[in-house]
């Protein structure tokens, strides 16, 4: 089944001591790349945020975001930079006994603190850590479920556009394989034909000639890649209904696929035949354009 890279997946849900928002944008990327937005108290879990992710998506480019309210106590310490703050507290009061202020308050300090704050608050180790975690993960894997949910119903729609392009192929090379079944003899009755216009008297010369004809003909012969053509669109719908979605295998197939109608473009001596190979690279570089959007 085909998954689409472009999704979206927003989860909120209340825990017994926090409330989590999770936020998940995937947009395209040929690798998996994911970049977090998460509180500080959750940033010790990015590695395992980044292993779920992994299991259940194969690429493409991931922001995640997690905001959280806790509801009864923050699950980590308080450490005060206590020498900054002392140094910057008798700094403040020397400025000010020399202005001939009054002292500062308590209320005042702790507001220049908590302003200037920067490398005086620091969060310390995680208190409890696991209800948090739990709740996390927990909530991250349903987002995942979300997001893969909306990845299969656009994927469904790709789907759809591909397996109408490929009817369309195989229209087209039908076509091409009906005209291009006489296409040797009559290049070669063709080249005869203009031979005959010519006194060729050396008899071993003439054989050689009409060895000549016959090699040009068989390079006309374009079987073989109409043969392995329709082989390649048998395996693109093939890994279209696999289970897992597989975009990279399915542009390897596209880049056959064009390698084969090229050499029939250009081995084909039937203007007829030229025009279809163009449709043929129409309908592959719109095949192309999605692709790049299948997981």
């Amino acid at each position: 089944m085909l998954r689409s890279m472009t999704a979206y997946s927003r989860v909120i849900k209340n825990f017994p001591h926090v409330e989590l928002r999770i936020e998940i944008q995937s947009q395209n990327k040929r690798v998996l790349d994911v970049q977090f937005r998460v509180p500080q108290e959750f940033a010790l879990y990015e590695a395992d945020m980044r292993k779920m992710l992994s299991q259940s998506i194969s690429r493409g480019n991931l922001n995640l975001s997690v905001q959280a309210k806790f509801l009864d106590q923050c699950p980590t310490d308080l450490v005060l930079n206590k020498p900054l703050i002392k140094k910057m507290v008798t700094s403040i009061q020397e400025l000010v006994d020399e202005m001939g202020s009054d002292e500062l308050s308590m209320h005042e300090i702790l507001a220049i603190v908590l302003q200037e704050g920067q490398g005086m608050l620091q969060l310390g180790q995680v208190i409890d850590e696991a209800p948090y975690k739990e709740a996390l993960l927990d909530i991250l894997q349903a987002a995942i479920d979300n997001l893969i949910a909306m990845k299969a119903r656009e994927g469904k729609f790709i789907a759809e556009e591909f397996s109408q392009r490929l009817t369309k192929l195989r229209e087209l090379m039908g076509t091409i394989i009906e005209k291009s079944q006489d296409a040797p003899l009559k290049y070669r009755a063709k080249l005869m034909e203009l031979l005959a216009q010519f006194s060729l008297d050396d008899e071993r010369a003439a054989k050689e000639v009409a060895l000549q004809v016959a090699l040009l003909a068989e390079r006309i012969d374009i079987a073989e890649e109409l043969s392995r053509f329709s082989l390649h669109l048998a395996h693109f719908q093939e890994v279209m209904n696999k289970a897992l979605s597989e975009g990279k295998t399915l542009e390897f197939i596209l880049q056959e696929l064009s390698r084969e109608i090229n050499t029939i473009g250009s081995k084909s001596q039937d203007g007829a035949i030229s025009a279809l190979v163009i449709e043929v690279k129409s309908e592959l570089e719109k095949i192309r354009e999605q692709v790049q959007n299948v997981e």
